[in-house]
Order: structure tokens, then C-alpha cells, then sequence
């Protein structure tokens, strides 16, 4: 649909990143607070019930790690699915059967 738009297929290949990448960052920036603020309020309850202490670790080396992996394995996905969707022709998804 971007060749549609008169994208070309640098154009689409770029824009195509661009979504992954805005895709992930946004993902990580809305699960990764809300994962630590659940897991931290699950443990302190659970160690609770236990009797004991409620000692919590944020491996943050850890998470920075992962978010970049994220954000990697998104824009390579979506890299891969463009240009796929690159070689087709504009002309055979509009025409009207």
C-alpha cells in the first residue's frame, strides 16, 4: 500500500524499521514499569504470607539488555516482513475482483 502512496522501496524499508522500533519502544516503556510496580507488590505480598524478608533486586543490566534485544528483534522483523511486502506490485492488492 505505501508503493500506492509513492513510496518507494527505500522509502517503505525505512518506514517499516520506524514502526518496529516506535512499536517496541513503546511497548517497553508501558510493560516494563508496570512489570516492575506488579512483580514488586506480588513479592512483598508473597514474602509476607512467608514471614520472610522482603528483600527485592532490579537486575538492571539486565533489563537494559533485554530492551535493546527487544528493540532489535522488532526492527528485524519488521525489516524482513517490508521487504517482503515490498515485491509485491500495488496494482494486484487494488484490484477489484
Amino acid at each position: 500500500m505505501l508503493r500506492a502512496l509513492g513510496f518507494d522501496g527505500r522509502l517503505s524499508r525505512r518506514t517499516g524499521r520506524w514502526a518496529g522500533f516506535s512499536q517496541a519502544t513503546a511497548a517497553l516503556v508501558v510493560a516494563v514499569p508496570v512489570g516492575l510496580i506488579a512483580g514488586r507488590f506480588t513479592w512483598h505480598l508473597y514474602a509476607r504470607s512467608l514471614g520472610v524478608a522482603e528483600v527485592e533486586h532490579v537486575p538492571v543490566a539486565e533489563l537494559a539488555a533485554l530492551a535493546i534485544a527487544l528493540v532489535v528483534f522488532a526492527i528485524t522483523v519488521a525489516s524482513l516482513v517490508i521487504r517482503r511486502l515490498t515485491r509485491r506490485w500495488p496494482a494486484s492488492d487494488l484490484r477489484v475482483e
